[in-house]
């Protein structure tokens, strides 16, 4: 899970949302030479769904929210190490800058054009939603507009990249089993979350990569394995 690539990271960045780009490359580089290929995260829900074995040693990379600085520092490496990732859009700042962030203390920064989430999806790159404002919490939020956030953004990007949105990220890894219901029945196939180890197809954790490296990265996987597997052992 990641959310900006960048030159250098801020001294302010209290939700480590800012990854260095040199240590991006240094992560996808140790991914490269272990054979790992990626896959978008709706190819890997529907493998889940269908009761299908996924390939041996395939990633999912992802990234939440649609800055700019996906495209124009992110993408170089993840193309040049043959890497592709699914990107998951606010809507609702698609062009403009992420407002969303201005409470949390962050500048407000550029995101994707329409025309760059073109750019992007015709590359191979899958845009799936992010909802259309990034609401501090879904879970909060009474039906009527929780509906709206989840329509309205798929309705929004499918419009901007003509091709359907099946694939959803719940902001700050917010989600209950109301929230997951709607989402489902907001014609999503594939939802991720953040940290834990639930892993199907509308609540797949992800892995918070942050500074690490090549060790750093297989420890978390090792470990986040055990505890899947001890979960499916105790239930």
């Amino acid at each position: 899970m990641y959310h900006r690539v960048a030159a250098e990271v801020p001294a302010h960045d209290p939700y480590r949302n800012f990854v260095k780009a040199e240590v991006f490359d240094a992560q996808l580089g140790w991914l490269r030479r272990r054979g790992f290929h990626g896959v978008t995260v709706s190819a890997l829900a529907d493998a889940l769904i269908r009761g299908e074995s996924l390939p041996d040693r395939c990633v999912a990379i992802t990234f939440d929210d649609g800055y700019r600085d996906n495209l124009e520092v992110a993408w170089p490496l993840l193309r040049r190490h043959g890497f592709t990732a699914t990107v998951f859009v606010v809507s609702g700042s698609v062009g403009g800058s992420s407002e969303f962030d201005r409470p949390h203390g962050y500048p407000p920064a550029a995101m994707l054009s329409s025309a760059e989430l073109r750019e992007l999806h015709g590359a191979g790159v899958e845009i799936g939603s992010h909802t259309v404002t990034h609401p501090e919490s879904l879970c909060a939020l009474r039906s009527g507009s929780l509906q709206a956030e989840l329509a309205d953004s798929r309705a929004a990007l499918e419009d901007i990249v003509g091709a359907p949105v099946t694939a959803f990220a719940y902001p700050h890894s917010q989600v209950d089993a109301r929230v997951e219901a709607a989402v489902a029945a907001a014609g999503y196939r594939a939802a991720c979350a953040g940290r834990g180890a639930a892993f199907r197809p509308l609540r797949l954790s992800r892995l918070e990569t942050g500074v690490r490296r090549g060790l750093g990265i297989e420890t978390q996987v090792r470990w986040r394995r055990l505890r899947w597997r001890l979960g499916r052992t105790a239930a």
